[in-house]
Protein backbone atom coordinates (compact mmCIF):
# COMPACT_ATOMS: atom_id res chain seq x y z
CA UNK A 1 0.00 0.00 0.00
CA UNK A 2 1.31 3.47 -0.91
CA UNK A 3 2.43 5.48 2.10
CA UNK A 4 1.55 9.11 2.56
CA UNK A 5 5.13 10.32 3.01
CA UNK A 6 4.18 13.97 2.74
CA UNK A 7 1.70 13.56 5.56
CA UNK A 8 4.22 11.82 7.80
CA UNK A 9 6.81 14.52 7.28
CA UNK A 10 4.60 17.57 7.55
CA UNK A 11 2.11 16.59 10.21
CA UNK A 12 4.16 14.46 12.58
CA UNK A 13 2.26 13.28 15.61
CA UNK A 14 -1.12 14.40 14.30
CA UNK A 15 -1.12 11.60 11.74
CA UNK A 16 0.41 9.02 14.03
CA UNK A 17 -0.94 7.45 17.19
CA UNK A 18 -3.07 4.53 18.18
CA UNK A 19 -6.66 4.18 17.16
CA UNK A 20 -7.85 5.27 20.60
CA UNK A 21 -6.23 8.66 19.87
CA UNK A 22 -8.12 9.06 16.61
CA UNK A 23 -11.64 10.06 17.54
CA UNK A 24 -12.85 10.21 13.97
CA UNK A 25 -11.85 6.59 13.36
CA UNK A 26 -13.71 5.44 16.43
CA UNK A 27 -16.79 7.24 15.10
CA UNK A 28 -16.57 5.44 11.77
CA UNK A 29 -14.67 7.78 9.42
CA UNK A 30 -12.37 6.26 6.83
CA UNK A 31 -8.66 6.71 7.46
CA UNK A 32 -8.12 8.48 4.14
CA UNK A 33 -10.85 11.00 4.90
CA UNK A 34 -9.40 11.55 8.35
CA UNK A 35 -5.97 12.33 6.93
CA UNK A 36 -7.30 14.64 4.24
CA UNK A 37 -9.42 16.52 6.75
CA UNK A 38 -6.84 16.89 9.52
CA UNK A 39 -3.71 17.44 7.45
CA UNK A 40 -3.97 20.21 4.86
CA UNK A 41 -0.47 19.56 3.50
CA UNK A 42 -1.44 15.93 2.82
CA UNK A 43 -4.24 16.40 0.34
CA UNK A 44 -2.22 16.05 -2.83
CA UNK A 45 0.11 13.36 -1.49
CA UNK A 46 -2.69 11.23 -0.03
CA UNK A 47 -5.19 11.56 -2.85
CA UNK A 48 -4.20 8.23 -4.44
CA UNK A 49 -4.64 6.17 -1.27
CA UNK A 50 -7.40 3.53 -1.63
CA UNK A 51 -10.63 4.90 -0.18
CA UNK A 52 -11.56 1.69 1.62
CA UNK A 53 -8.24 0.87 3.30
CA UNK A 54 -7.17 2.06 6.76
CA UNK A 55 -3.79 3.71 7.15
CA UNK A 56 -1.06 1.51 8.62
CA UNK A 57 2.19 2.90 9.92
CA UNK A 58 5.39 0.80 9.87
CA UNK A 59 5.86 0.86 13.63
CA UNK A 60 2.44 -0.75 14.09
CA UNK A 61 3.11 -3.72 11.83
CA UNK A 62 3.53 -7.17 13.42
CA UNK A 63 7.00 -8.66 13.58
CA UNK A 64 7.81 -12.01 12.00
CA UNK A 65 8.20 -13.69 15.42
CA UNK A 66 4.90 -12.38 16.82
CA UNK A 67 2.21 -14.96 17.57
CA UNK A 68 -1.51 -14.38 17.11
CA UNK A 69 -3.99 -16.50 19.07
CA UNK A 70 -7.07 -16.46 16.90
CA UNK A 71 -10.50 -18.06 17.03
CA UNK A 72 -14.18 -17.47 16.55
CA UNK A 73 -15.56 -16.11 19.86
CA UNK A 74 -16.14 -18.67 22.63
CA UNK A 75 -13.93 -21.35 21.12
CA UNK A 76 -11.51 -21.49 24.06
CA UNK A 77 -9.06 -18.65 23.44
CA UNK A 78 -9.12 -17.35 27.02
CA UNK A 79 -8.27 -20.80 28.36
CA UNK A 80 -5.45 -21.13 25.83
CA UNK A 81 -4.11 -17.72 26.83
CA UNK A 82 -3.97 -18.90 30.44
CA UNK A 83 -2.23 -22.13 29.44
CA UNK A 84 0.42 -20.30 27.41
CA UNK A 85 0.99 -17.62 30.04
CA UNK A 86 1.26 -20.15 32.86
CA UNK A 87 3.59 -22.31 30.79
CA UNK A 88 5.85 -19.36 30.00
CA UNK A 89 5.87 -18.28 33.64
CA UNK A 90 6.63 -21.85 34.76
CA UNK A 91 9.58 -22.04 32.37
CA UNK A 92 10.76 -18.72 33.86
CA UNK A 93 10.54 -20.19 37.38
CA UNK A 94 7.14 -18.97 38.61
CA UNK A 95 5.12 -21.65 40.37
CA UNK A 96 1.88 -19.81 41.21
CA UNK A 97 -1.00 -19.41 38.73
CA UNK A 98 -0.97 -16.27 36.61
CA UNK A 99 -3.79 -13.88 37.46
CA UNK A 100 -6.34 -12.74 34.89
CA UNK A 101 -4.59 -9.36 34.78
CA UNK A 102 -1.20 -10.98 34.19
CA UNK A 103 -2.70 -12.99 31.34
CA UNK A 104 -4.27 -9.87 29.84
CA UNK A 105 -0.94 -8.05 30.09
CA UNK A 106 1.10 -10.92 28.63
CA UNK A 107 -1.36 -11.75 25.82
CA UNK A 108 -3.56 -8.69 25.23
CA UNK A 109 -6.87 -8.95 23.43
CA UNK A 110 -6.19 -6.20 20.92
CA UNK A 111 -9.76 -5.79 19.72
CA UNK A 112 -11.00 -4.58 23.09
CA UNK A 113 -8.72 -1.55 22.93
CA UNK A 114 -5.90 -2.64 25.22
CA UNK A 115 -3.45 -3.02 22.36
CA UNK A 116 -4.05 0.54 21.20
CA UNK A 117 -4.01 2.60 24.36
CA UNK A 118 -0.29 2.88 25.11
CA UNK A 119 3.01 2.25 23.40
CA UNK A 120 4.00 -0.25 26.08
CA UNK A 121 1.17 -2.54 24.88
CA UNK A 122 2.56 -2.90 21.37
CA UNK A 123 5.30 -0.66 19.98
CA UNK A 124 7.62 -0.85 22.97
CA UNK A 125 7.12 -4.54 23.78
CA UNK A 126 10.19 -6.69 23.32
CA UNK A 127 10.92 -10.42 23.19
CA UNK A 128 8.28 -13.05 22.44
CA UNK A 129 5.04 -11.20 21.82
CA UNK A 130 1.56 -12.74 21.82
CA UNK A 131 -1.77 -11.20 20.85
CA UNK A 132 -5.32 -12.45 20.92
CA UNK A 133 -7.78 -11.55 18.19
CA UNK A 134 -11.12 -12.79 16.88
CA UNK A 135 -10.61 -11.29 13.42
CA UNK A 136 -11.01 -13.56 10.42
CA UNK A 137 -8.13 -13.56 7.96
CA UNK A 138 -10.35 -11.79 5.46
CA UNK A 139 -11.72 -8.99 7.60
CA UNK A 140 -14.30 -6.48 6.43
CA UNK A 141 -13.35 -4.75 3.19
CA UNK A 142 -14.90 -1.59 4.59
CA UNK A 143 -14.20 -1.70 8.34
CA UNK A 144 -14.95 2.02 8.73
CA UNK A 145 -18.54 1.67 7.54
CA UNK A 146 -19.71 -0.03 10.71
CA UNK A 147 -20.72 -3.39 9.25
CA UNK A 148 -19.43 -5.21 12.32
CA UNK A 149 -19.64 -3.95 15.90
CA UNK A 150 -19.38 -0.17 15.74
CA UNK A 151 -16.69 0.07 18.41
CA UNK A 152 -14.49 -2.67 16.97
CA UNK A 153 -15.12 -2.30 13.26
CA UNK A 154 -12.68 0.58 12.68
CA UNK A 155 -9.80 -1.28 14.35
CA UNK A 156 -10.41 -4.71 12.86
CA UNK A 157 -8.09 -4.30 9.89
CA UNK A 158 -5.59 -1.86 11.38
CA UNK A 159 -2.14 -2.86 12.58
CA UNK A 160 -1.24 -4.50 14.83
CA UNK A 161 -4.54 -6.28 14.13
CA UNK A 162 -4.09 -6.51 10.36
CA UNK A 163 -4.45 -10.15 9.41
CA UNK A 164 -2.59 -9.79 6.12
CA UNK A 165 0.59 -9.22 8.16
CA UNK A 166 0.22 -12.30 10.38
CA UNK A 167 3.01 -14.87 10.08
CA UNK A 168 2.52 -17.22 13.08
CA UNK A 169 -0.95 -18.11 14.29
CA UNK A 170 -2.46 -20.42 16.87
CA UNK A 171 -5.96 -21.09 15.55
CA UNK A 172 -8.42 -22.63 18.02
CA UNK A 173 -11.51 -24.30 16.64
CA UNK A 174 -14.45 -25.96 18.35
CA UNK A 175 -17.63 -27.82 17.36
CA UNK A 176 -19.73 -25.16 15.63
CA UNK A 177 -22.95 -26.09 17.44
CA UNK A 178 -21.26 -25.71 20.83
CA UNK A 179 -19.45 -22.53 19.79
CA UNK A 180 -22.63 -20.77 18.67
CA UNK A 181 -24.56 -21.80 21.79
CA UNK A 182 -21.75 -20.60 24.07
CA UNK A 183 -21.42 -17.33 22.17
CA UNK A 184 -25.18 -16.81 22.39
CA UNK A 185 -25.18 -17.32 26.16
CA UNK A 186 -22.30 -14.86 26.45
CA UNK A 187 -24.00 -12.19 24.34
CA UNK A 188 -27.23 -12.73 26.26
CA UNK A 189 -25.34 -12.24 29.53
CA UNK A 190 -23.85 -9.00 28.22
CA UNK A 191 -27.31 -7.68 27.43
CA UNK A 192 -26.71 -7.62 23.66
CA UNK A 193 -29.72 -9.91 23.15
CA UNK A 194 -33.08 -9.94 24.91
CA UNK A 195 -33.95 -13.59 25.56
CA UNK A 196 -33.35 -17.18 24.42
CA UNK A 197 -35.93 -16.85 21.66
CA UNK A 198 -33.34 -14.82 19.73
CA UNK A 199 -31.16 -17.90 19.23
CA UNK A 200 -32.71 -18.84 15.88
CA UNK A 201 -31.92 -15.42 14.43
CA UNK A 202 -28.53 -15.29 16.11
CA UNK A 203 -27.04 -18.45 14.58
CA UNK A 204 -27.54 -17.29 10.98
CA UNK A 205 -26.62 -13.63 11.50
CA UNK A 206 -23.47 -13.34 9.38
CA UNK A 207 -22.95 -9.64 10.04
CA UNK A 208 -22.50 -9.72 13.81
CA UNK A 209 -19.03 -9.50 15.35
CA UNK A 210 -16.53 -10.73 14.20
CA UNK A 211 -18.10 -10.12 10.80
CA UNK A 212 -18.24 -13.66 9.40
CA UNK A 213 -20.08 -16.89 10.08
CA UNK A 214 -18.41 -19.65 12.09
CA UNK A 215 -17.59 -21.61 8.92
CA UNK A 216 -16.29 -18.59 7.02
CA UNK A 217 -14.02 -17.76 9.95
CA UNK A 218 -12.45 -21.23 9.82
CA UNK A 219 -12.20 -21.19 6.02
CA UNK A 220 -10.54 -17.78 6.00
CA UNK A 221 -7.67 -19.15 8.07
CA UNK A 222 -7.46 -22.27 5.96
CA UNK A 223 -6.90 -19.91 3.05
CA UNK A 224 -4.29 -18.00 5.07
CA UNK A 225 -2.31 -21.20 5.52
CA UNK A 226 -2.31 -21.68 1.75
CA UNK A 227 -0.74 -18.23 1.49
CA UNK A 228 2.16 -19.18 3.71
CA UNK A 229 0.95 -18.28 7.21
CA UNK A 230 2.31 -20.77 9.76
CA UNK A 231 -0.75 -22.01 11.65
CA UNK A 232 -0.96 -24.33 14.64
CA UNK A 233 -4.44 -25.87 14.48
CA UNK A 234 -5.68 -26.50 18.02
CA UNK A 235 -8.87 -28.51 18.42
CA UNK A 236 -10.74 -27.51 21.58
CA UNK A 237 -12.11 -31.00 22.21
CA UNK A 238 -8.62 -32.52 21.91
CA UNK A 239 -7.31 -29.94 24.37
CA UNK A 240 -10.07 -30.88 26.81
CA UNK A 241 -9.30 -34.59 26.55
CA UNK A 242 -5.49 -34.49 26.36
CA UNK A 243 -4.57 -31.12 27.80
CA UNK A 244 -0.92 -31.80 28.66
CA UNK A 245 -0.16 -33.55 25.37
CA UNK A 246 -1.75 -30.78 23.31
CA UNK A 247 0.05 -28.14 25.35
CA UNK A 248 3.34 -29.91 24.69
CA UNK A 249 2.69 -29.78 20.95
CA UNK A 250 1.81 -26.10 21.27
CA UNK A 251 5.00 -25.41 23.23
CA UNK A 252 7.06 -26.89 20.42
CA UNK A 253 5.34 -24.63 17.89
CA UNK A 254 6.00 -21.59 20.08
CA UNK A 255 9.61 -22.54 20.71
CA UNK A 256 9.14 -22.83 24.48
CA UNK A 257 11.57 -25.31 26.04
CA UNK A 258 9.09 -26.80 28.47
CA UNK A 259 9.82 -29.81 30.67
CA UNK A 260 7.15 -32.18 31.98
CA UNK A 261 7.12 -30.28 35.29
CA UNK A 262 6.38 -27.00 33.49
CA UNK A 263 3.55 -28.55 31.52
CA UNK A 264 1.98 -30.01 34.64
CA UNK A 265 2.21 -26.69 36.47
CA UNK A 266 0.62 -24.83 33.55
CA UNK A 267 -2.26 -27.30 33.23
CA UNK A 268 -3.05 -27.19 36.95
CA UNK A 269 -2.75 -23.39 37.07
CA UNK A 270 -5.20 -23.11 34.15
CA UNK A 271 -7.76 -25.65 35.36
CA UNK A 272 -11.42 -24.73 35.59
CA UNK A 273 -11.37 -24.85 39.40
CA UNK A 274 -8.29 -22.62 39.63
CA UNK A 275 -9.71 -20.09 37.18
CA UNK A 276 -13.07 -20.05 38.94
CA UNK A 277 -11.36 -19.35 42.25
CA UNK A 278 -9.28 -16.54 40.76
CA UNK A 279 -12.32 -15.10 39.03
CA UNK A 280 -14.07 -14.67 42.37
CA UNK A 281 -11.09 -13.51 44.41
CA UNK A 282 -8.90 -11.43 42.11
CA UNK A 283 -9.22 -7.89 43.37
CA UNK A 284 -12.56 -8.78 44.91
CA UNK A 285 -14.18 -8.77 41.48
CA UNK A 286 -14.73 -11.43 38.87
CA UNK A 287 -13.30 -11.28 35.36
CA UNK A 288 -16.48 -10.03 33.71
CA UNK A 289 -17.13 -7.41 36.37
CA UNK A 290 -13.69 -5.94 35.72
CA UNK A 291 -14.02 -6.05 31.93
CA UNK A 292 -17.72 -5.69 31.17
CA UNK A 293 -19.25 -4.49 34.46
CA UNK A 294 -21.32 -7.70 34.53
CA UNK A 295 -20.79 -9.46 37.83
CA UNK A 296 -23.45 -12.09 37.03
CA UNK A 297 -21.37 -13.51 34.17
CA UNK A 298 -18.95 -16.31 34.89
CA UNK A 299 -16.03 -17.24 32.69
CA UNK A 300 -16.04 -20.93 33.56
CA UNK A 301 -19.64 -21.99 33.09
CA UNK A 302 -21.88 -24.18 30.96
CA UNK A 303 -25.45 -23.85 29.86
CA UNK A 304 -28.05 -25.72 31.83
CA UNK A 305 -31.77 -26.34 31.51
CA UNK A 306 -33.36 -24.28 28.74
CA UNK A 307 -29.96 -22.71 27.99
CA UNK A 308 -28.18 -26.03 27.45
CA UNK A 309 -26.61 -26.34 24.00
CA UNK A 310 -28.72 -29.27 22.82
CA UNK A 311 -31.94 -27.66 24.09
CA UNK A 312 -31.21 -24.35 22.33
CA UNK A 313 -30.71 -26.12 19.01
CA UNK A 314 -33.74 -28.36 19.51
CA UNK A 315 -35.95 -25.29 19.79
CA UNK A 316 -34.94 -23.66 16.49
CA UNK A 317 -37.13 -24.15 13.45
CA UNK A 318 -36.31 -26.64 10.70
CA UNK A 319 -35.74 -23.73 8.32
CA UNK A 320 -33.19 -22.12 10.64
CA UNK A 321 -31.39 -25.42 11.15
CA UNK A 322 -31.40 -26.15 7.43
CA UNK A 323 -29.91 -22.73 6.64
CA UNK A 324 -27.19 -23.13 9.25
CA UNK A 325 -26.28 -26.62 8.05
CA UNK A 326 -26.26 -25.52 4.43
CA UNK A 327 -23.63 -22.91 5.16
CA UNK A 328 -21.66 -24.54 7.99
CA UNK A 329 -22.22 -28.26 7.41
CA UNK A 330 -19.37 -28.86 4.92
CA UNK A 331 -16.83 -27.27 7.29
CA UNK A 332 -18.22 -29.24 10.22
CA UNK A 333 -17.80 -32.49 8.28
CA UNK A 334 -14.35 -31.46 7.06
CA UNK A 335 -13.25 -31.01 10.67
CA UNK A 336 -14.77 -34.33 11.73
CA UNK A 337 -17.71 -32.99 13.72
CA UNK A 338 -21.19 -34.62 13.78
CA UNK A 339 -24.10 -33.19 11.81
CA UNK A 340 -26.19 -32.65 14.94
CA UNK A 341 -25.57 -31.04 18.34
CA UNK A 342 -24.55 -33.48 21.07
Amino acid sequence: MKRCSGCLKSCGARCHGFIEERKALREGSCAKRLLLRSCQQCKEACQELPEEMPIRFPEDEPRVADVWITSYPKAGSTWVRHLITNLHFAVEGQRRPASFKEVDDFIPFIEDGQGWTSRTMFRDRQGLRFWKSHSPFHCDTFPCKGHVVARQGPSQCMCPNCAAKFRRVVYIYRNGYNTMASYFRFRLGLGHLRDRRNFGTFVNDRRMYPGTSWADHVRSWQHAEQRGVKIFWLRYEALEEHTEAELQRLAQFLGLKAEEEHLSLAVNASSASTMQEMEHTEGGLNFFKLRYNRSSLKFVSSGQGNMATKRLWQDVSEEVLRTWRQHNGPTMRCLGYPDAPV
